[in-house]
């Protein structure tokens, strides 16, 4: 395996088992899962969390074309937009995200009505 699928690999296998605990304070965690947290994935096929959908959006914006902010900035926007409206998706940015893009009201907007729901749900 090379070094760069590695780097996607990793942090996707150690994300997963902790999605079920995304929203969960640690007193939470510590009484569901015990002091070493979960060791299971979730779901058969594990689910792939929205961490990983995002770190796969960027390498794909930096995939082609030039590094720099002017080049790269409409490729990464493209890429999340359009895991903001894939079918795939049904989970919205998680709480360091949320409240900022809630004061961002043009791109709230914007936001699929599903991420709406559960985001004033929290």
């Amino acid at each position: 395996m090379n070094r760069a699928a590695a780097s996607f690999y990793g942090p996707a296998f150690g994300d997963a088992p902790a999605k079920p605990t995304e929203f969960l304070s640690v007193a939470k965690i510590d009484d569901r899962y015990g002091p070493v947290g979960p060791d299971e994935l979730d779901g058969d096929p594990a689910v792939v969390t929205d961490d990983t959908q995002m770190a796969l959006a960027v390498a794909w914006a930096l995939r082609n074309g030039e590094l720099t902010p002017a080049e790269v900035e409409p490729r990464l926007r493209k890429r999340f937009v359009a895991w903001a409206h894939s079918p795939d998706n049904n989970r919205a940015p998680g709480m360091t995200c949320s409240p900022e893009i809630v004061q961002s009201g043009p791109i709230y907007r914007r936001w699929p009505m599903r991420w709406k729901t559960r985001l004033m749900a929290r």
